[in-house]
């Protein structure tokens, strides 16, 4: 279905504006990992894994709860202010969904390696954190899910932009949503857009997670059938 929001309009690689790119999603690759995902997201692709709950150092240590910390890695060359800021939002995003109250003085790590970059990376690593934590069997209160839009100089909202459209946008808007999409659990924009263009984009990205979200939880029934099968 359209969104009476969006307006009806081609894109470079053929979508209509409100149309997300092709995804799948695979999990429990990496051996060493508690919990691990990938991500790929038309030529978006992207690893994470994570560790824990266990032994951290003890400056780390927080008495009551679990310490979260992110670790956002690019495709290539060393983390600089970029990737700290990115760590940071993904954390606050992330890290209330957490039942951390039950892993109290104990650490999780989030390691997120981009092995493609091809735009609206900050959801794509929300999500597939999200992922990676469930692989990992850490306790959730909710499931964050993240959608990233973009506004062009005629006023057009795309969704799921590409690097080359959040380029040549007048403002990147990503909203993280909890599971039941009704609080937004955080928000990061760029650029120049009006109160009415914020709330286009924030109803338009809640529909999209929406969707992700079923698409995600779809496949973790599919891949808890399968492993029941194979148990019987």
């Amino acid at each position: 279905p359209k969104m009476s929001s969006l307006t009806a309009k081609k894109r470079a690689d053929g979508r209509d504006a409100n149309q997300l790119r092709a995804l799948s999603a695979e999990r429990s690759l990496l051996n060493r990992a508690d919990g691990s995902s990938r991500l790929v997201v038309g030529e978006s692709k992207l690893m994470v894994a994570v560790y824990g709950p266990g032994t951290i150092n003890k400056r780390l240590e927080k008495m009551d709860k679990a310490t979260l910390q992110v670790t956002f890695r690019p495709v290539s060359g060393f983390s600089g202010s970029v990737e700290t800021e990115l760590e940071s939002f993904i954390q606050s995003a992330v890290e209330p969904s957490i039942m951390g109250l039950l892993h109290p003085r104990t650490g999780i790590q989030i390691v997120i390696q981009v092995q493609h970059s091809d735009g609206s990376e900050l959801a794509n690593a929300i999500n597939a954190s999200t992922l990676a934590l469930i692989d990992a069997g850490v306790a959730l209160k909710t499931q964050v899910v993240a959608s990233t839009c973009a506004l062009l100089s005629d006023g057009t909202l795309i969704l799921d932009p590409t690097l080359e459209e959040e380029a040549s946008a007048t403002a990147v808007l990503t909203f993280a949503f909890d599971k039941q999409m009704k609080g937004v659990v955080a928000t990061k924009a760029s650029g120049y857009y009006s109160e009415e263009n914020f709330f286009r984009c924030l109803e338009a990205c809640r529909h999209s997670a929406a969707q992700l979200l079923s698409f995600f939880e779809l496949g973790l029934r599919k891949k808890l059938e399968s492993s029941r099968t194979v148990t019987e």
